[in-house]
């Protein structure tokens, strides 16, 4: 796109995997376009061309989000599929790190529940078993349950 209105309806109406970006776009200031792509699609990298390759530059769009930054310069615009091919592949491992994450959180809290449910119920099962090795004796039957597993376990 070449302005910002263009900028904004192309972002309202499609999906798209990553920001393309001149460091200078018109209707924007600087790395305005970062930070908007960033407040509106944070999950979406940036990637910003410049004219220019001095470290200024390339820490500043570091600090805004951008995901990578390339010269315009014939020898450094051929790394710009690479470039795009590695913060696709960077987004895709975080994404895969995000559910991994919420998976151990779910199983986390599933094993707390457990333990909580089942917490101080041990006790109560020894009490059980020996109710019942106590009620088969009375009747002249052998014993259920072994003593070990009467014994508490702690």
């Amino acid at each position: 796109v070449s302005s910002r209105q263009q900028f904004d309806e192309t972002q309202s109406q499609g999906e798209f995997d990553v920001v393309l970006s001149d460091f200078s776009i018109l209707g924007f200031e600087r790395l305005q376009v970062i930070e908007t792509v960033r407040s509106m699609r944070p999950e979406v990298p940036v990637i910003i061309i410049t004219e220019t390759g001095s470290e200024d530059i390339a820490v500043k769009v570091g600090r805004h989000g951008a995901a990578d930054d390339v010269l315009r310069t014939p020898g450094d615009i051929s790394r710009l599929p690479l470039a795009v091919v590695s913060v696709l592949e960077k987004r895709k491992l975080e994404f895969q790190h995000q559910r991994d994450e919420q998976t151990l959180h779910e199983q986390m809290e599933e094993l707390t529940r457990w333990h909580q449910t089942t917490l101080g119920r041990e006790d109560r099962i020894r009490e059980l078993k020996q109710e019942v090795n106590d009620l088969l004796a009375s009747n002249g039957q052998p014993s259920r349950y072994r003593s070990s597993d009467l014994a508490a376990e702690w």
